[in-house]
């Protein structure tokens, strides 16, 4: 009884208002209606820094090696303030400022085919180059830095390839991963050999992590070595491939493409052997491309051009990474382009897949409104939790002539084919803590492109995307696992809770417009409030509170002439 009249007392007190309409800035049937856009310049949502002098040249390479002692995440970036002979660490965290950038230094140089893993203790991330011939480890210091002179030379045993037979040969995305321990990373190197008449074989070669490969300054010999001379029955892996947990056994699978659209899977069981492995990517076929008319067939039944990335990212919120196909139709409209995600699990890789057997389809978005004339594709880029709800954004996006289009979608529970945050300009993200909030930021930089929007030389920008409780959370009650109480209809669904600073609240929004996020304590004394926009569905969103004393509250979210409301509990 004490608590009916309680809530009466609430709601007496919440006062009338007018729900503001969120209009969708951008009209088209391939965005969310509340499709976040945020604005270059507005603090809070884009913070751009311009290059202003020749030879500074912003934006250049950039690579993340993971956190560092802070504990925040760090970017390298290779141009930064004429620091051409090596990169500028920008580390994230609270006190992070854009605007006054005093970056320490490093002497090593970024180039593309960069790779990290624990290749000589779980508590660091060292850095793998491929690029060359030469690959190469740069090992990470007890505060997890690193220096162009502490490195190791990989040399192999065997030449890639039969004597007396001219040849080349270029390293794919190499398989790093727990093989031979449970505790450090070993690398295996693939290597696609071009022989005399341009027949391609497969060369790979095996280095185990630990204290055989941690030599700073020396040169290590891998311990084995498998050759596939050519054989026109077995068609050859290109320069795509990637590794994750697709089955929840702790230990990362290897899969791979050839050619000809067919996909490979090396299900890694231990012991590990190296011929196994060489074996299973010409042998242990995923997808099979002649099993896929419907992406592998152009309209006069010939067969259509198919770029084929595979990734493997955790898209929910579990451990077990997913499969993210993008088959990109190079001879075909942008709406036959698509991201196919395969979702992991300890049946994955028992059967053949196809396309039907996609867990869920995404496609460009001018499969849905043809206005959007893009390049489309090439994998999603991760890029954390900018929503807070544990929901990870992902990026995809492409370019036209003279334009350049930054997608993102909420993926986990809120997975569905909405564009959810668009940008009007192009960006190669990394994750980069740039405020005080439970929100992950991107940045990102263009070495062309300077204050007013035309190109040059030698100038640029870096851009950081703050996260925002803009960007809808709306969720798919296909893969989102719904609290009872809001299933019911009845009440909201609050976790963490307990709870100290932040929470996540999830709700089904039953009226139109804005909606009044406010909090009481049991004396029915307001303490915090906040309008905040509704994806009008299944949605969750962000919650950052103040500090406030331990104890109960009630949670009000009034959307008239709607009301909903839940308890919450404090515990710092």
């Amino acid at each position: 009884m004490k608590r009916a009249c309680l809530f009466l007392m609430l709601f007496a007190l919440v006062g009338a208002s007018n729900p503001t309409l969120l209009r969708a800035q951008i009209s088209s049937s391939a965005f969310d209606p509340n499709c976040y856009q945020p604005r270059i310049g507005v603090p809070g949502e884009i913070d751009t820094i311009y290059g202003s002098y020749s030879g500074q040249q912003l934006g250049g390479n950039q690579f993340s090696p993971g956190p560092g002692p802070n504990g925040y995440n760090r970017v390298f970036f290779t141009g930064y303030v004429n620091n051409l002979n090596g990169s500028d660490i920008l580390v994230g965290g609270p006190g992070f400022n854009l605007q006054n950038l005093d970056p320490p230094k490093s002497s090593l140089k970024l180039s593309p085919g960069m790779y990290t893993g624990h290749f000589h203790s779980s508590k660091f991330n060292d850095i793998l180059f491929t690029t060359g011939l030469i690959p190469q480890i740069y090992w990470a210091d007890s505060n997890g830095n690193f220096d162009s002179s502490r490195r190791t030379v990989l040399r192999y045993r065997t030449r890639p390839g039969p004597p007396n037979n001219a040849f080349n040969y270029d390293i794919f995305s190499p398989y790093i991963g727990y093989l031979t321990s449970d505790s450090v990373s070993d690398i295996v190197l693939c290597c696609r050999t071009k022989m005399q008449g341009g027949l391609d074989s497969l060369f790979v070669v095996h280095y185990t992590g630990g204290a055989a490969l941690y030599k700073p300054g020396d040169t290590v010999l891998n311990d084995d070595a498998a050759y596939f001379p050519y054989d026109h029955n077995r068609s050859y892996l290109n320069r795509n491939g990637g590794s994750g947990d697709l089955r929840s056994t702790g230990r990362s699978d290897y899969v791979a493409t050839d050619l000809y659209g067919n996909v490979f899977h090396f299900k890694n069981d231990p012991p590990f052997d190296l011929s196994q492995f060489a074996r299973a990517m010409y042998e242990d076929t995923l997808i099979a491309s002649w099993q896929n008319p419907e992406v592998f067939s152009d309209s006069n039944g010939g067969g259509g051009r198919v770029t084929i990335l595979p990734v493997l990212h955790r898209l929910g919120k579990n451990s077990t990474a997913d499969l993210d196909m993008s088959w990109v139709r190079t001879d075909s409209p942008n709406r036959n382009y698509s991201e196919n995600i395969f979702a992991g699990g300890p049946n994955f890789g028992s059967k053949r897949l196809t396309a039907r057997d996609t867990t869920f389809c995404l496609r460009s978005p001018g499969y849905y409104d043809p206005m959007w004339f893009i390049s489309w594709g090439g994998g999603l880029t991760p890029c954390g939790d900018m929503t807070g709800t544990g929901n990870p954004v992902f990026l995809s996006g492409g370019s036209a002539p003279g334009s350049d289009y930054s997608f993102f979608y909420v993926m986990g529970e809120a997975t569905d084919p909405s564009v959810d945050m668009y940008l009007g300009d192009g960006i190669n993200p990394d994750t980069l803590t740039a405020n005080n909030n439970n929100l992950g930021d991107i940045i990102g930089g263009d070495p062309s492109f300077v204050a007013d929007g035309s190109k040059g030389s030698n100038v640029g920008t870096i851009r950081i995307v703050h996260g925002s409780t803009k960007i809808p959370v709306r969720l798919n009650p296909r893969f989102a696992v719904v609290p009872p109480s809001v299933q019911s209809g009845d009440s909201l669904g609050i976790a963490p809770n307990p709870c100290s600073t932040h929470t996540v609240v999830t709700w089904e929004s039953s009226c139109s417009g804005s909606v009044g996020v406010q909090l009481y304590d049991v004396m029915g004394r307001q303490v915090f409030h906040e309008r905040r926009p509704t994806t009008g569905a299944l949605e969750s969103f962000s919650l950052d509170l103040p500090k406030l004393p331990n104890g109960e509250y009630f949670l009000v979210l009034l959307q008239e002439p709607c009301v909903q409301h839940g308890r919450l509990l404090i515990q710092q």
